[in-house]
């Protein structure tokens, strides 16, 4: 996929939160949804990703090497550090275990949802 195809996904994978997230138990999904939405916005953004290396969202090491690619004065690395551990840390392992408390996981999807929004809005900027 290109860096354009990676930032519709990422769209979609909020499109698809978003509707999940009105349905009884699919909050499971939900958090799924918002974690693809992470990797692929961070794709999107990355201005190496079709001459770097694979990008494995799962290792944090490689999560880090695009933040710092894509890290700004409007999305700054500490920041994309966050979004790492809320995103991949809390909702991700959220999704194979189940174990989040309710207001805990409320917190971290919207947490989660605003860090990818952001991400969009840098991988916007860069394919302009």
């Amino acid at each position: 996929m290109n860096r354009a195809q990676h930032l519709q996904s990422a769209r979609d994978f909020l499109t698809a939160a978003a509707v999940l997230d009105t349905m009884p138990r699919q909050s499971q999904a939900v958090a799924e949804m918002v974690w693809g939405a992470t990797v692929a916005a961070m794709s999107a953004a990355d201005p190496e990703h079709n001459i770097s290396h694979h990008f494995a969202p799962n290792q944090q090491w490689s999560f880090r090497q695009v933040a710092r690619r894509i890290a700004n004065s409007s999305l700054t690395l500490p920041e994309l550090e966050q979004c790492l551990d809320n995103n991949q840390k809390v909702l991700h392992t959220y999704f194979y275990h189940g174990d989040a408390h309710p207001t805990g996981l409320r917190r971290g999807l919207s947490e989660g949802t605003a860090y990818v929004a952001r991400i969009i809005a840098t991988a916007e900027q860069s394919l302009l």
